[in-house]
């Protein structure tokens, strides 16, 4: 549901519905509005807050800022449509956390080849399709522990993980994409034959004052989601 009350929010902010300056519904109203509890509508608000679309003000509420957002990286990657339309429909599911060694990606990462890198792996369904597996490798210098990592459960954005766990803010994102197969492992949780054409992507994510902070492999069901990109001179 906080995926429903983030895109609404960020759909009148575009329309024009919401302008910079003003003051969104209130979480109670947000409440009888989505007929949902306050955790969802706060952790939308969180999310909101962490990208740059609204501030907060103790007592008095939740504003729309007077600045582009920060952080809207589904703008520049291809898969904003698919938020748009499916937004309630689109759920994220921790499969295993723990601990691997990546001498690739410790080198993008600027860490010694044997040191240990916090994985994430995940696997993003829409509409109990699975359309995105994930593996995060996380640098040791995040400062994002295994605990908390744990302790988060199904998060919906890594982005907005770090920034609530480590106050962190991702400032730079490099991707390379290549058409693949499947294979064995990313054919299983995606539900497709391991011949079947992808999209992998590998994002790599700088932090300013960090440098590298994580390196993603994003295995893409392209029969279910396609990438398109739309830039705007403004």
């Amino acid at each position: 549901m906080h995926v429903t009350v983030y895109q609404d929010i960020v759909e009148g902010i575009s329309a024009g519905t919401f302008v910079p300056g003003d003051l969104l519904p209130s979480e109670s109203e947000m409440e009888r509005q989505y007929k949902t509890s306050r955790t969802p509508i706060r952790q939308a608000l969180r999310e909101l807050e962490t990208e740059g679309y609204i501030y907060r003000l103790q007592g008095k509420g939740s504003f729309v800022s007077h600045h582009n957002p920060r952080g809207r990286w589904a703008q520049t990657t291809g898969f904003e449509h698919h938020y748009y339309a499916n937004g309630g429909q689109i759920s994220a599911q921790t499969l295993s956390v723990g601990h691997r060694v990546h001498s690739e990606y410790a080198k993008v990462l600027h860490v010694d080849p044997d040191a240990p890198l916090l994985c994430i792996v995940r696997l993003r369904t829409m509409n109990d399709i699975p359309v995105l597996y994930l593996k995060h490798y996380i640098s040791p210098n995040v400062g994002v522990s295994y605990e908390a990592t744990k302790g988060a459960g199904d998060f919906v954005s890594k982005d907005a993980f770090y920034a609530e766990s480590a106050n962190i803010e991702v400032s730079e994102i490099e991707e390379r994409l290549v058409a693949v197969h499947a294979g064995e492992e990313a054919g299983k949780y995606l539900g497709i034959e391991p011949s079947t054409p992808i999209i992998h992507i590998r994002r790599a994510s700088s932090a300013l004052g960090i440098g590298p902070v994580d390196v993603t492999e994003y295995s893409v069901r392209t029969d279910v989601w396609d990438y398109v990109t739309h830039y705007r001179n403004s």
